[in-house]
């Protein structure tokens, strides 16, 4: 099997789905009226062409009604065209955006699975700018895809039609040779065949070049597209770091990349236009000169010698399909192998099985069982952990950042990697907070209660006891969360969160370092009173002893790598003890 059967294959298998089954009745339904609307189309080409003779056939006979009769028929003709363009349009236009909808929630489905998504970002390989290929590699795979076969249909139609045209319009030709005159049948037929096999060949030829270039380029703009939205996303922290004048090096970098595959691409393309414009002017203009010996003696009426000339053009236009669309492949297949390249990512990511939750534990708590986390690669990141947490404690983790992180996500279920097991009780809910947290554009009601909802006073006093009190009127409001507050602000959301929806296990990694000391004791004293059976396993800044965090677990690298300090109380907690908060910890 050839490369280009396989990448067919591949192609079929990923987007092919999209046409088969009950479900895509309707679409099939609207790709036979697109067809019928192609055939519409190449019906009316062949009426004209017969139309142009006619014209010519009442002006050389210099007839006025015949001329006016034939006016009223091209009116005629130009309707209907119109009619058939447009609808062709129509339809074309639909399947393209159902056919995108329906890959883009296929491939969006498989990449936003078990946290495949997040896994792409630590496993290695050629995996990068997943939104652009989604996004943009997508449309162009699935638009161009109906583009190229209903325009390679209508060139196949046509051809049919015209070359029968032709090769009764070309008559018999006849060749002296040295063994007498031989009569040649349909000699503009071989010409022309001739001529456009000539010219898709040399097209094919330049053309090849383009896809490699339209591939390289399309990655590179994917690369500085991804430099800017992450410089975007992240303008405080630049804007912080005062790190402009490297990140516009590096953005330059990027861009001059992007210069260097743009110039290869138009040295591609200029020998292909270079080579195209020349066969395109002498495509009307050779037929003509071949049949004007016939029409001088002749043999032919004007009428035939123009619909011959026509007719020639349709089967070269025919004919000239790769040609004409050789920069249009390039970039279809350069887009489909970048689909395809996102969808065996996915698809081949070793994920083991299932995550580190194991068998349910009979009574509440929360049990390690000789659990040692890994990374991706299959190092170990912690020491074999046996452990048994049981309601109401607070656990301090210490040690390696990296594997208290490791094991926050393991207990909420999203890390794959490591031997052993976590237990919990049956339905037990687990909550992790992070540093930078993530919020859905949806209703402020929704992301503190989730789909089971909650009530609406519980979910104002949550926000009151957390500080966000001015955010109890925008309930209802659904608007882009992440963008309208700030970090502090989203930190302590993720506090109210948990006030409203009283989880049994609650992590908190690294969740309050947007917040001053003060506002960050306050928050985990009022977590504790607030849910006193709660197991709370806190990873990042040392509290105070009077917050309940009494039992501490180091976690240890097996290299025996050394470890970083841990992060000291800040200043503030004497003023906190002093003033008080009526918290009875």
């Amino acid at each position: 099997m050839t490369a280009q059967d396989g990448f067919s294959r591949s192609f079929w298998r990923l987007a092919g789905r999209f046409w088969l089954g009950r479900a895509a009745r309707g679409r099939r339904l609207l790709l036979a009226g697109l067809g019928l609307m192609l055939v519409a189309q190449v019906v009316l080409m062949v009426r004209l062409n017969i139309w142009n003779a006619d014209l010519f056939d009442a002006l050389e006979r210099h007839s006025s009604d015949g001329f006016l009769r034939q006016v009223a028929v091209f009116l005629a003709l130009a309707l209907g065209m119109m009619l058939a363009n447009a609808s062709h349009l129509q339809l074309k236009r639909w399947l393209q955006l159902e056919w995108r909808g329906w890959l883009t929630r296929h491939v969006i489905d498989n990449w936003l699975r078990e946290g495949r998504h997040y896994a792409l970002a630590l496993l290695p390989g050629e995996n990068s700018n997943a939104d652009g290929r989604i996004a943009e590699d997508i449309r162009i795979a699935t638009e161009s895809a109906i583009e190229l076969a209903s325009s390679l249909l209508y060139a196949v139609m046509l051809l049919a039609c015209f070359l029968s045209i032709l090769w009764g319009l070309s008559g018999v030709l006849p060749v002296p040779t040295p063994f007498g005159t031989i009569a040649v049948p349909g000699h503009m037929v071989a010409l022309a065949l001739a001529y456009s096999a000539g010219g898709s060949a040399v097209a094919f030829v330049l053309g090849r070049p383009l896809v490699q270039a339209t591939d390289e380029r399309q990655g590179r703009e994917a690369n500085f597209r991804f430099a800017l939205a992450h410089a975007r996303g992240n303008a405080e922290a630049l804007a912080l770091a005062r790190a402009e004048p490297q990140q516009r090096a590096s953005l330059s970098g990027l861009f001059a990349e992007l210069g260097l595959i743009w110039h290869q691409q138009t040295r591609s393309l200029r020998s292909l236009l270079l080579f195209s414009v020349g066969y395109g002017q002498f495509a009307p203009v050779l037929p003509l000169l071949v049949t004007t010996p016939r029409y001088l003696i002749g043999s032919i009426t004007l009428g035939g010698l123009m619909q011959t000339a026509q007719a020639f053009q349709q089967v070269a236009a025919a004919l000239s399909w790769p040609v004409d669309n050789a920069q249009r492949l390039a970039e279809w297949r350069a887009s489909a192998e970048r689909v395809l390249g996102l969808q065996a990512a996915v698809a081949g990511l070793h994920l083991p099985e299932r995550n580190l939750v194991g068998e349910p534990l009979a009574e509440p708590g929360l049990a390690l069982q000789a659990l040692v986390l890994q990374d991706p690669d299959d190092s170990d990141a912690t020491q074999a952990l046996t452990e048994l947490f049981l309601p109401g404690e607070g656990i301090l983790l210490t040690g390696d950042p990296h594997g208290a992180a490791l094991l926050c996500k393991a207990v909420a279920g999203h890390w794959r990697w490591g031997q052993g097991s976590v237990r919990l009780p049956p339905g037990q809910e687990v909550a992790i907070l992070v540093a930078q947290p993530w919020l859905a554009d949806a209703r402020l009601a929704d992301i503190l209660a989730g789909a089971g909802g909650a009530d609406p006073e519980a979910m104002a006093q949550a926000l009151h006891d957390v500080g966000l009190g001015s955010l109890v009127d925008k309930l209802e409001m659904r608007e882009a969360w992440e963008a309208s507050l700030s970090d502090a602000e989203r930190q302590r959301l993720q506090f109210a969160r948990l006030l409203v929806r009283r989880p049994g296990v609650i992590l908190l990694d690294n969740a309050t370092s947007a917040l001053a000391p003060d506002t960050e004791w306050t928050l985990l004293a009022g977590l504790r009173q607030a849910l006193p059976q709660a197991i709370i396993l806190l990873a990042g800044r040392v509290p105070p002893a009077q917050l309940g965090y009494r039992r501490v677990l180091e976690l240890r690298r097996p290299d025996g790598a050394p470890l970083p300090p841990p992060p000291p109380a800040r200043e503030g907690v004497a003023a906190w003890l002093r003033r008080g908060f009526g918290y009875r910890i």
